[in-house]
């Protein structure tokens, strides 16, 4: 299950009027009131200018001439043509004097800039304190951009303190707005922060959102359906979603709607179609479709069987910390799948996948121990490690069973304190504890 957030909007707006016309165009009075010295017709000659060909230096020009006398849009603009490097040289530091001056002029737009130029590490570093506090002053403002980012802000604590509360209000202020990422953002935190009686609001939140194109809401929105938050589940209205995102290049959706060809859920079993659809998401750095895609070549599933294959995608996906693809590195090592055995290595990657409370990992773990491979025999760290997976697994899976028969034969061997011990350890792996300190003790 993977939801789609958007943490941050990189995005510069710009008052630039791009409008492809000619000369003739331009009303007989603007060239005249732009003569005679008014600053609004300036930056409204400027802004014609921009789209005409041979006039862009022309263009530059008056807009240097209304911001030199505080037309807060010439200021806006130029700090816009600096940023990009259109029709002048690209120079963050004008872009953002001019971005300053307009903020102090209370444009909104600019002191949104300006909290993105912060937030990013455009002006050499990133400063999430003063991101922050130009967020909030173009929020004020009820600029929906800068509340909802003011919003991811309050929700993760970026450059002050945490505050849902506050969040939902951003959200909120710039969801009522038409703002789809705010929408989109608003339905998660209610989703997952919210209380029950909210998750109706959550579920239309998303609906506007979706409804507006928005891929990021349209994959949690098929997140919902296929596993029924707040709805009956409904695995073809989550495929309808995850379909309209994925057209859209999301590699969530991507990987989400890949899952249900796998499987034939919502819609008709396509083994090549869920290849096809776990290799875009997979292209674009999805680790669970990676670890999906590997699975499917480790066993010869929708693809001709390729361990090295398989291998090498498991490995992408451990590196970006997916816990399930450490456990089938570490299988393929420990049995010589597209490797050549390694133990110390398997030992390594049920390590890590066992860290994030992945039962399967926490088993391979006490078989090594119980049989003494790769790591010294240890019938108490095996006993540990049996018994956390009973504990970490789905109730009533033959995993589970397995797990808790090794656990109860091995407890039998223990002495009282190597017993205590044990328990100890046990409740320590079920609340976090790094493995690596508590294998050593």
């Amino acid at each position: 299950m993977l939801f789609r957030r958007v943490l941050s909007l990189v995005v510069f707006l710009t008052s630039v009027l791009y409008v492809q016309a000619d000369a003739v165009g331009l009303p007989d009075h603007l060239l005249s009131d732009a003569k005679s010295g008014q600053a609004d017709a300036q930056n409204q000659l400027a802004s014609r200018l921009v789209g005409l060909v041979g006039h862009e230096q022309e263009a530059v020009q008056w807009f240097q001439k209304a911001a030199n006398q505080g037309q807060v849009n010439a200021e806006f603009n130029l700090g816009v043509l600096y940023l990009q490097g259109h029709l002048v040289p690209h120079d963050v530091a004008k872009a953002q004097s001019w971005f300053l001056r307009a903020a102090e002029h209370n444009m909104a737009a600019a002191q949104f800039n300006l909290g993105i130029m912060y937030d990013h590490g455009l002006l050499g570093r990133k400063d999430p304190a003063k991101a922050r506090q130009w967020y909030e002053k173009a929020a004020l403002q009820g600029y929906a951009l800068a509340q909802n980012n003011l919003g991811i802000a309050e929700e993760f604590g970026i450059g002050g303190d945490r505050d849902l509360a506050k969040a939902k209000s951003w959200f909120t202020k710039a969801a009522w707005q038409g703002l789809a990422i705010a929408q989109n953002n608003l339905g998660y935190l209610l989703e997952h922060y919210g209380n029950p009686s909210e998750q109706s609001s959550a579920i239309q939140w998303y609906q506007k959102a979706a409804e507006q194109g928005y891929a990021a809401a349209q994959n949690n929105l098929g997140v919902i359906y296929e596993y029924g938050h707040g709805v009956p589940a409904d695995f073809s209205q989550a495929a309808y979603w995850y379909t309209k995102a994925a057209l859209q290049q999301d590699y969530f959706a991507q990987n989400n709607l890949a899952f249900l060809y796998e499987t034939g859920q919502g819609v008709a079993k396509d083994l090549p179609e869920a290849v096809s659809l776990y290799r875009l998401s997979s292209r674009q750095g999805c680790a669970e479709a990676q670890n999906a895609l590997g699975y499917l070549y480790e066993h010869g599933k929708g693809v001709a069987k390729d361990p090295i294959r398989a291998f090498d995608l498991f490995q992408r996906a451990a590196d970006q910390n997916l816990a399930a693809a450490s456990y089938h590195l570490a299988v393929m090592y420990r049995y010589g799948e597209g490797v050549d055995v390694n133990m110390p290595k398997a030992f390594t990657y049920y390590e890590r996948a066992a860290q994030e409370h992945d039962p399967r990992a926490l088993r391979g773990l006490a078989s090594m121990y119980r049989l003494g491979q790769g790591v010294a025999k240890s019938e108490l760290k095996a006993y540990v490690f049996y018994k956390t997976a009973s504990v970490e697994g789905a109730p009533g899976t033959a995993l589970v069973q397995r797990a808790q028969q090794h656990a109860d034969a091995l407890v039998q061997r223990l002495n009282g304190d190597e017993k205590s011990q044990a328990n100890r350890l046990v409740q320590q792996i079920l609340h976090g504890a790094p493995l690596s300190e508590l294998l050593g003790s």
